[in-house]
């Protein structure tokens, strides 16, 4: 399963750097957009949206 959620700019870094603290691992990224996983290989893309 994949979840995309988009998020304001000032927020979103953050959120990617918890879940990353959190257990998840980051698959890839951008400067406007990162995905990362779970231990169970559920995703999540994080889009920064003004």
């Amino acid at each position: 399963m994949e979840l995309e959620l988009a998020l304001p700019v000032d927020v979103a870094p953050a959120r990617v750097a918890a879940a990353v603290a959190a257990g998840g691992r980051p698959l890839d990224g951008s400067t406007e957009r990162w995905r990362a996983a779970d231990p169970e290989g559920n995703g999540v893309v994080v889009v920064a949206r003004p």
